[in-house]
């Protein structure tokens, strides 16, 4: 209760007093400082008793000397039924010595009643000493409270929870830990938790734990512990430095997970990897084998095919000239066959190898003007002539980072195409674009020639597939494969669209990316 004189609160007291005269004396001194209050008076032992167990008082004051009764009696009454009233002594015969035990058993003072202008001071220092008293123990209640309701978390989860004092030694461990070492809480004190540590893992674990304590830092550490039927356990222990409210140092708190089954499944994707690996080295192997035998092969073709169709040419080409005169026209048209395969076969095996080529060259990627290189491919590919026949619109094109030697090998067989395909076409007409998309600029080459239809679209761009009869518009359906082969090798993709008699439309991606620190990038138009 609010102490000062100005409250409007009653105190309510309780007196412990058999002279009428000095118990007046005593309101005479609580109304002169101010009080406002309720004071009940008792002379015998039985009804002090019946008021403490009936009433709550907020004090008490006491004569030392009653008939058959005195302030020893009445304080050991006091402190057994209300402890947390304060008791003061009011009296004119109690010496100082007997004033001394009353403090010593509980009196919070003493008042001659000679000296009665004491007695407001008194009250009110033993009233803020009870405010006080009760906050404490409020707090301390509280603090009790904290401490069961921590004890009652920590026991009810499954993490293994302890706790150490400033000494490094572990002070507390919740019933997880305990019931999963089987062992009592006085066996696993101070650092008796070490005996389950596994002998493999102590040492290492230790110097992670005292270095921690004396740099005052957080720590985690991975331990095997020894599990009540003697198993060991995987563990990951994550303690953390504790420091009470005024922020001084009261040691370290920690919390321990099974991680056993975690380990189990890094072991197996431990051999899993190793697994691969191997699997990557032996397929490495067999890749640069194949290799070896492609290249064996291409060399085979190149030097021992085309020299022979070389001669078979130069020969049919002999008959013609040095004998035609005992060729009959069935002869000659057959040595135009001849030679003419020999050529074709010439211009195949040269696309053949072109293909095999591929994947052996390193890419050198710049960035490429794709205007300059489609102006100078179409210019290399028509005369002329054939120049006054088509009409090549080209749009806006990124200016997109590859290969220069490669993506003119991709813009020339998409635009031969175009041109081939168009050339029963009065006037030709050829459109080139791109767009930005996902990351990626989409070329596109557009004609208005034979077209395609788009069921059969799977296989234009594999190797000797033709969609079209080979005596309407030549070629060895290598082309397209070629362009598929490098456009994938710088990252991106390639499909076509196209219609029966209506042209056809060849798309292709490549990623937009700096060439220099080989991240994406933005392009210009």
């Amino acid at each position: 209760m609010d102490i000062n004189s100005s409250n409007t609160e009653i105190l309510n007291i309780l007196s412990l007093e058999d002279n009428v005269r000095d118990f007046e004396l005593i309101r005479e001194q609580l109304i002169e400082a101010g009080f406002s209050f309720d004071i009940t008076r008792v002379d015998t032992e039985s009804s002090f008793v019946n008021s403490l167990r009936t009433c709550k008082y907020d004090i008490i004051l006491a004569d030392f000397k009653l008939p058959g009764f005195d302030a020893f009696g009445a304080l050991s009454m006091c402190n057994e039924i209300s402890p947390e009233i304060p008791f003061i002594c009011v009296s004119g015969s109690i010496g100082e010595e007997k004033a001394i035990e009353l403090i010593k058993m509980g009196a919070v003072d003493y008042v001659f009643k000679d000296k009665p202008k004491r007695l407001p001071l008194a009250i009110r220092r033993a009233l803020e000493e009870a405010r006080e008293k009760l906050l404490i123990n409020q707090s301390e209640e509280k603090l009790r409270d904290s401490e069961r309701n921590y004890r009652i978390l920590a026991d009810s989860g499954q993490a293994l929870i302890w706790t150490a004092g400033t000494d490094k030694l572990c002070n507390y461990f919740n019933r997880v830990w305990l019931a999963f070492t089987g062992r009592a809480l006085d066996q696993e004190l101070g650092n008796g938790w070490t005996e389950s540590v596994h002998p493999g893992d102590l040492q290492h674990c230790m110097e992670i734990y005292l270095n921690a304590f004396d740099r005052r830092k957080t720590f985690s550490m991975e331990y095997r512990l020894k599990r009540y039927d003697g198993e060991y356990r995987w563990f990951i222990d994550d303690g953390c430095p504790r420091y009470d409210s005024k922020g001084e140092f009261i040691g370290y708190i920690g919390h321990c997970l099974d991680i056993t089954e975690r380990k189990k499944a890094e072991a197996e994707i431990k051999i899993l990897n190793e697994s691969l690996e191997q699997r990557i080295q032996e397929r490495t192997a067999q890749l640069l084998a194949a290799n070896k035998e492609m290249e064996a092969f291409s060399y085979t073709v190149s030097h021992d095919l085309r020299a022979p169709l070389r001669g078979i040419h130069g020969f049919t080409q002999i008959l013609m000239e040095d004998y035609a005169k005992y060729l009959d026209e069935e002869g000659r048209r057959i040595c135009t066959v001849i030679k003419d395969n020999s050529l074709k076969m010439g211009h195949l095996i040269e696309d053949l190898l072109s293909f095999s080529r591929l994947n052996r060259i390193e890419l050198q990627p710049s960035e490429t003007n794709m205007k300059d290189v489609l102006s100078s491919v179409f210019l290399e590919l028509t005369d002329e002539t054939s120049r006054k026949r088509i009409t090549l619109n080209i749009g806006k094109i990124c200016h997109a980072p590859a290969d220069p030697v490669m993506i003119r090998q991709v813009w020339s067989n998409l635009l031969s195409n175009a041109i081939k395909y168009s050339s029963k076409k009065e006037k030709a007409i050829i459109s080139v674009s791109s767009f930005q998309e996902n990351g990626k600029c989409i070329f596109c080459i557009k004609d208005n020639g034979a077209g395609f239809d788009m069921q059969y679209s799977s296989k234009l761009f594999g190797v000797f597939q033709r969609l079209h009869n080979e005596q309407e518009y030549e070629g060895t359906g290598v082309g397209l494969a070629i362009v598929q082969r490098i456009v994938q090798r710088h990252g991106g993709e390639v499909w076509a669209e196209g219609e029966v008699g209506e042209g056809a439309a060849f798309y292709f991606s490549l990623p937009i990316w700096d060439v220099e620190s080989g991240r994406l990038s933005s392009f210009a138009i």
